[in-house]
């Protein structure tokens, strides 16, 4: 006698709510680090997360989105939160410029001024020396 048996696959209803869920959360993992992981994520991370965590794209999708997006720079998405450095930046500010107006001879006032102040806290120079390279010192 040939007996076979077939394994029968629970149907939507058999399964627990408990599977449904947890499947779908993993799929939704997959699929968040599909976006961000790949290629065109790590290029352009900021939209990528925003797309991954705000729509229901699937990852090609997303993917093909940010194929046609401008790859985002470190150094420019710094520059929009501190500020560009130049003359007008707080690094060299317009207003600290030597009599000249040059800024290279302005920072290399400042750092001259800035050794002096150093020198004097360590002991290397008296306040008086400071003082002779235009450092105002506390005595």
């Amino acid at each position: 006698m040939n007996v076979t048996s077939k394994t029968k696959r629970p149907t939507v209803a058999a399964r627990s709510e408990a599977e449904i869920r947890s499947e779908a959360i993993l799929a939704e993992r997959v699929r968040i680090n599909a976006i961000l992981n790949g290629p065109e994520g790590k290029k352009r991370p900021n939209v990528a997360k925003e797309l991954a965590l705000t729509t229901n794209m699937t990852s090609a999708q997303v993917a093909n989105i940010l194929q046609k997006m401008p790859v985002e720079s470190p150094f420019l998405e710094a520059m929009s939160i501190e500020g560009p450095v130049g003359v007008a930046s707080a690094f060299a500010d317009a207003r600290n410029l030597s009599p000249g107006g040059d800024a290279k001879a302005s920072r290399a006032e400042e750092i001259a001024k800035t050794a002096a102040g150093y020198a004097v806290a360590r002991g290397y120079i008296s306040p008086e020396q400071a003082a002779a390279k235009g450092v105002n010192v506390r005595a």
